[in-house]
């Protein structure tokens, strides 16, 4: 991980880059959960 208590001139951008890749992880879980549920249950 990235050690946030160390500031650097690329600090902000690789912060937006994990929030953005954390957000798309989440949608693509939520996604297949649902896809999951559909298929097994409907």
């Amino acid at each position: 991980m990235v050690d946030n208590n160390h500031p650097s001139k690329n600090g902000p951008v690789v912060n937006g880059v994990l929030i953005m890749a954390m957000a798309l992880a989440a949608v693509v879980a939520i996604g297949g959960f649902i896809a999951v549920f559909k298929a097994t249950f409907v």
